[in-house]
């Protein structure tokens, strides 16, 4: 039987407030015995983007003072928290709800967050086709801000496909609003902003490249009708997209951003000729939106700080998805040296609030090949970092072609940290366990231990540190991708380095496996299935670093020129790809298991052809096998776009 709701008073008029009580009703209804609480009463200021907060209780009176609305929101669920509730994944499956409430402790001192802005990045649609779980998520766990990112005009392998967007964006942009969050749109969308059309006309807007004019990539800023057609195109753009506080409208996702050889001539640097752009697009929404800002995203190329001054209404995104996560942001490696320096140079030119943002990857399942690997040290360093730093908004990408396999560590381990990233990263594994698993034992020790493996396959050099390819679909076969931390991008005096720390990151592995299978063995009782599911998580993170080790065999055999060597190692690179597929359809359904593997392909499995290709005789062999790669990638490319009509989109991943 439910034990009887304390009454719950709220000021008057206020949405979020009146929302804190929904929750607190809707929650405490779920409990079988009494929580002990006599009345609740909510009041809060009128700052509308305060989020300090403290409450009292007196014989069950409790008292909710919070600086402004939002503030109202975070400590009703801070509340729950201390009787035992918690959201340690998406889902209402997923909420936990004590047995014995905990006793309330007579006060909670007031408390605010170490950075004014946390924004959880939607990037995939898989994400997205849970969107209404994620946000109530995000809410729940102290984050503020929702950022959909998009791909309007591509097959959506890194972002949010286009049709799926249109078909739930009324659903989940209320939703966050209702929840009180800042939005964010947006993505590598510029170049749509000039339509290839009007090369033929006017090649000179177009980027000067290898001395000729490319139609493909960015533009040329110089050109005053390049600009011109840009502005007119982004004011339809952001006329058909009201209502967002922050809009993101990104250069090409290049390794090297496809800028312009006549704008670099006159000394503008790719950061420049970004900025021009930007400050053009900037100039039609301080017209349309005067409250909104636009983003200019420094990022690969675009890293070091431009010499042109930013418009009043454009915000820095600062993604240094080149870096190491092996360790922090500011710790002193190799790769991550000159990151510290490049943060605070480019904050500088933005003078005024909430205009400093991060753009991170802890949740990138693309970036990191298949799996989020927990790194909760390096999530704690990096967000004491940026907040002491000057920044307002640091932002989590959350993209991989498929949905986590288990609730995911990082994406726990973010909400708690950006609110307060002097927990500890011991602390918030410990929570995160007996969240999930409803026992620590053994559970934090595992996901540490894990957590060493990956560090140890992610401490990369500086020369692996780069991309390389992504231009178009014959140069990518002919030439496959490399992305950062790729095997291929070792050099290859270094590559019995690698291996060895391969080998270190194994007998890591080994230890956290040890652990794990303790806690699916629990005498007398069969595993529950929190730990099923983290079974298949640890099945995909084992497949991934023997992956790794494959394919560092597959570079050391070709460096040493070992045909036989480079063929076995091939095979056990191919035999991994082929777990990870088997694995993934235990949790996954279509389309999300055809996104994934293209996703392998054109970053693992053609590197892999290639290394076939140096041991086929004759060019006519070779050449015969690079024009079947290519007609397979079409059709795989052409698979994958027929997806995503909407009337085709999935209500969401598959139960696990």
């Amino acid at each position: 039987m439910t034990a009887s709701l304390p009454p719950v008073t709220v000021p008057e008029g206020s949405a979020l407030a009146a929302l804190a009580a929904a929750e607190l009703r809707a929650h405490l209804g779920r409990l079988d015995i009494p929580c002990g609480l006599a009345s609740i009463e909510i009041a809060h200021g009128d700052d509308p983007a305060g989020e300090g907060f403290a409450w009292q209780s007196d014989d069950g009176a409790v008292r909710i003072v919070a600086d402004g609305p939002r503030g109202a929101l975070h400590g009703a669920y801070d509340l729950l928290e201390a009787l035992g509730f918690a959201w340690p994944a998406p889902g209402e499956a997923e909420t936990v709800i004590p047995e014995t409430p905990d006793e309330l402790p007579a006060a909670r001192p007031r408390q605010s967050p170490a950075l004014a802005g946390r924004s959880l990045i939607l990037g995939h649609h898989a994400f997205m086709a849970a969107a209404a779980d994620w946000i109530v998520w995000a809410a729940r766990n102290r984050l503020n801000t929702i950022f959909f990112h998009i791909d309007e005009h591509g097959a959506g392998l890194g972002a949010i496909p286009a049709a799926q967007w249109q078909a739930r964006r009324g659903e989940a942009v209320a939703l966050a609003r209702r929840y009180g969050l800042t939005l964010e749109l947006g993505g590598h969308g510029l170049t749509a902003l000039l339509p290839r059309a009007a090369f033929e006309d006017h090649p000179d807007w177009f980027p000067l490249r290898g001395g000729r004019r490319e139609k493909r990539f960015n533009l040329n800023p110089l050109a005053a009708g390049a600009l011109g057609a840009v502005r007119a195109n982004a004011r339809a753009w952001l006329a058909a997209n009201p209502g967002f506080d922050v809009y993101h409208l990104w250069a090409d996702d290049l390794a090297d951003g496809g800028w312009c050889e006549a704008a670099a001539a006159e000394g503008l640097s790719p950061s420049d000729q970004l900025m021009l752009a930007t400050n053009a697009v900037a100039a039609e929404l301080a017209a349309i939106a005067p409250g909104a800002m636009l983003a200019f995203l420094s990022y690969h190329d675009t890293e070091a700080p431009p010499r042109i001054p930013p418009a009043a209404n454009v915000a820095l995104t600062f993604a240094p998805r080149l870096r190491c996560y092996a360790a922090g942001i500011d710790a002193p490696h190799a790769v991550n040296a000159k990151y510290p320096a490049l943060f605070r140079d480019n904050a500088a030119l933005y003078a005024g609030p909430g205009r400093v943002r991060v753009f991170e990857y802890w949740l990138d399942a693309i970036l990191f090949k298949i799996v989020a690997p927990p790194m909760v040290e390096t999530i704690r360093r990096d967000l004491a970092f940026y907040a002491a730093n000057g920044a307002h908004t640091v932002g989590a990408l959350a993209t991989g072609s498929m949905p986590f396999a288990a609730p995911n560590l990082n994406a726990y381990a973010f909400a708690r940290l950006a609110w307060n990233p002097g927990l500890g990263a011991k602390a918030v594994r410990e929570a995160f366990c007996t969240h999930v698993f409803r026992s620590g034992l053994h559970m934090p020790a595992y996901f540490e231990a894990l957590e060493r493996a990956f560090a140890l396959d992610l401490d990369l050099r500086p020369e692996e540190a780069r991309l390389k390819g992504r231009g178009s679909l014959e140069e990518t076969i002919a030439d496959p991708p490399a992305d950062i931390g790729s095997p291929f991008n070792v050099a290859a005096e270094r590559v019995g380095e690698a291996q060895a720390r391969q080998e270190r990151a194994l007998d890591a592995l080994d230890e956290a496996e040890r652990l794990f299978q303790t806690m699916m063995r629990p005498p007398g009782a069969d595993p529950s299935q929190a730990i099923l599911r983290e079974e298949c998580h640890r099945y995909l993170c084992h497949a991934r670093l023997m992956l790794q080790a494959a394919l560092l065999d597959v570079r050391a055999a070709e460096a040493a020129g070992a045909a036989r060597d480079v063929q076995e190692a091939v095979r056990q690179a191919r035999f991994h790809l082929t777990r990870i597929e088997t694995e993934m359809r235990g949790f996954v359904r279509e389309p999300y298991v055809a996104n994934t593997r293209l996703l392998l392909w054109l970053f693992l499995g053609l590197a892999l052809d290639r290394a076939e290709d140096s041991l086929i005789q004759g060019d006519g062999a070779r050449r015969k096998r690079l024009r079947n790669r290519l007609e397979t990638a079409r059709q795989n490319f052409a698979r994958i776009a027929a997806l995503w009509p909407p009337e085709a989109l999935p209500a969401g991943p598959a139960a696990t």
